[in-house]
């Protein structure tokens, strides 16, 4: 959801195009990218951003439900670039990663060695073009069991006029100026142009107080989960207590 405020793709391409090709003096003679590759600019720099630093408003958490007995991969989209971790939140479990290599030589012949029951792990499948990335979970279930996972967006997929970025609207202006760098570059005028130098200046500037103000709000977001972590590990040591005193 956009924030009040905050530039849809049009919006961006009109901006750069206004002032990176438009009113300056000798503008007119520069190369002029095509709606295309304006478009291709701005999608880039988006992801160049985004691959610098492990941003926290890249991080969300989703939930599928798995299907008893499948074998198949689930796929959780486009949208994301990585799955950090997959949990069963019913059954206070966390399901343990492992590559194809590892999964094949523990499990030579795959699903056909276990029976569904409660999956323990899960394993990156190959991607999808269409279903992104996908995601064998071993053993096949035994219930619908409902797995909560935490994922990377994805960023530069934007497409339609109405799309938004993932740099969330506190910091559009470093993509602006991220953007505007580039489709500068793109012109093939190089240092000559003094609006490179000031792009350049802004992009350092912006890029330090948005990594400063992530670090230390993701250094927030830890401690409440470590908090949150340790009141789950004590409610299953509380439980399993309580079990062997029953006992």
């Amino acid at each position: 959801m956009a924030l009040i405020g905050q530039k849809t793709f049009l919006d961006i391409q009109n901006e750069i195009a206004s002032e990176v090709f438009g009113t300056p003096a000798g503008a007119a003679s520069l190369v002029r990218p095509t709606q295309t590759e304006l478009q291709r600019i701005i999608n880039d720099a988006e992801r160049d951003l985004c691959s610098r630093w492990q941003w926290s408003w890249l991080y969300r958490e989703d939930t599928m439900t798995l299907v008893v007995g499948q074998t198949t991969p689930y796929y959780v989209g486009k949208s994301y670039s990585d799955v950090l971790w997959m949990t069963i939140p019913a059954k206070m479990i966390k399901l343990g990663w492992k590559s194809m290599a590892e999964w094949v030589a523990l499990y030579p012949g795959r699903y056909s060695q276990a029976s569904p029951a409660l999956p323990w792990g899960y394993i990156e499948a190959p991607p999808d073009s269409d279903l992104g990335l996908g995601y064998y979970i071993f053993p096949s279930a035994s219930e619908a069991f409902v797995v909560q996972y935490g994922a990377r967006l994805r960023a530069g997929l934007m497409t339609a006029p109405t799309d938004y970025p993932v740099v969330p609207e506190q910091w559009q202006s470093l993509l602006l100026f991220e953007a505007k760098r580039q489709a500068l570059i793109f012109t093939g005028v190089g240092a000559s142009d003094p609006r490179l130098a000031t792009y350049e200046a802004e992009v350092a500037k912006l890029f330090q107080l948005a990594w400063l103000t992530d670090q230390r709000m993701s250094e927030t977001v830890n401690k409440f989960r470590s908090a949150e972590a340790e009141r789950t590990q004590g409610m299953i040591g509380d439980f399993v207590r309580g079990v062997w005193m029953q006992g």
